[in-house]
């Protein structure tokens, strides 16, 4: 969910809370209790908080937009180099001063991190202004933004895990509760209370990891093809989330981001996998319901189901016992839908079905916690390439993912042999 998803929603909540406490005393035809009351300024105050928070991502919206739409001009000339009809006139210097200024407003943002030859654009404007392909510039706000847009639309974890930018530390440590308190006893008024379980906390750390990968162009090509760029962009993204999603699914946590389907008391332990009722080699009706109550009851409204594809293939022949199915194609959410729930796939999740072998869960994914130090930069490399007439781009991000809350996923296995 996008933070400014997050933000309308606090602001809808607080402002419906409000309007229950107020109907409440209003339909019994009394005022507001000081409790009521306090409860109602509390939610209003919640409400003008996040409206005060939409206000801000809006202008920084417009921001980027401003800088979107300069640059989008920049690079809409033809392979002659002339600006599109209706600009000329205003000259090419004009124009780069009002990119240079784009530029700054939204580095002042703290959005995007960008390569050292873009913060030296005015000193090397000149050499850029002759050819596109021999030196022309990507603004951050045309290339990291779209880039992160197109990989959160391929990868679904990043679409509902919780997504973090990491500025100034160089981790992100997470506080755990790994043991939880005992209930309590019903003892004598002046009874002696007994000794409970004391709550064991731990840490969970992110610590961001290197990624990238890099990518050449012909010089002729650009130059007489300058939108060849968008089709570059979108093989980034895909080779970045591709990389992404293996990671989060079954990364070990040794260099990479620990996956939800690799079993590690950092993560997701054994102690969460179930295969009750399923066969050594298929996922049955009765091991859906089991991995379903397997998950403890808080997690289930916003819990979703995640199978490989193949998966989904032997749930949608699943039926009870009057040859109902269990599974719903494309429900009033937009979702595949398991047991009432929405069922996501990933090419990355396990599709081996033998004994013992993982096979799906059931997740509540906003406990998958996904650390970003870099979210992305394009370096262009002018140089490197020259002696073959080609440029390269040099795409690098700092990234970190893992389970953050055991209780918050059922890990389905088969059973064993």
């Amino acid at each position: 969910m996008s933070r400014l998803k997050k933000l309308q929603d606090t602001y809808n909540r607080g402002i419906a809370e409000a309007r229950a406490i107020a109907d409440v005393a209003e339909k019994e035809s009394r005022d507001m209790t000081p409790e009521e009351e306090q409860r109602f300024d509390a939610f209003l105050a919640e409400s003008d908080k996040a409206e005060e928070s939409i206000k801000r991502e809006e202008r920084l919206g417009a921001k980027e937009a401003e800088a979107n739409a300069v640059a989008d001009e920049y690079l809409d000339r033809n392979s002659e180099g002339e600006y599109r009809e209706g600009y000329g006139e205003r000259g090419q210097a004009e124009l780069e001063q009002r990119l240079e200024e784009a530029c700054t407003n939204y580095l002042a943002s703290n959005q995007a991190v960008v390569s050292e030859e873009l913060r030296q654009y005015s000193e090397t404007r000149a050499a850029q202004a002759d050819n596109s392909s021999s030196g022309g510039i990507f603004l951050p706000s045309r290339t990291v933004d779209g880039i992160i847009m197109n990989v959160d639309k391929r990868v679904f974890m990043r679409q509902h895990a919780t997504v973090l930018q990491l500025t100034d530390a160089a981790n992100l440590g997470v506080i755990s509760l790994d043991t939880d308190a005992s209930d309590p006893t019903h003892v004598g008024e002046i009874e002696t209370r007994p000794a409970g379980t004391d709550l064991a906390f731990g840490k969970r750390e992110l610590n961001p990891r290197h990624m990238g990968e890099e990518f050449k162009i012909s010089k002729t090509l650009l130059r007489k093809h300058p939108k060849i760029w968008n089709f570059l962009q979108k093989r980034i993204a895909y080779r970045f989330a591709h990389q992404q999603e293996e990671d989060f699914m079954t990364g070990n946590g040794a260099g990479k981001s620990l996956g939800v389907f690799t079993a590690s008391d950092n993560g997701i332990p054994a102690s969460r996998d179930i295969s009750t009722g399923n066969t050594t080699t298929a996922i049955t009706y009765d091991g859906v319901i089991e991995c379903y109550f397997n998950l403890e009851e808080e997690y289930i409204n916003d819990a979703r189901w995640l199978f490989h594809r193949q998966a989904k293939r032997q749930l949608a022949l699943l039926k009870d016992g009057e040859g109902i199915p269990l599974w719903r194609p494309r429900g009033g959410n937009g979702n595949d839908e398991l047991y009432g729930l929405p069922c996501d796939s990933s090419r990355f999740a396990p599709s081996t079905f033998t004994a013992g072998q993982y096979v799906g869960m059931l997740a509540a994914w906003e406990y998958y916690y996904i650390a970003e130090a870099l979210s992305m930069t394009i370096q262009k490399l002018v140089e490197k390439y020259a002696s073959t007439n080609e440029i390269g781009f040099m795409a690098n991000a700092e990234i970190d993912g893992m389970p953050v809350l055991a209780e918050a996923f059922s890990r389905m296995k088969l059973a064993a042999a």
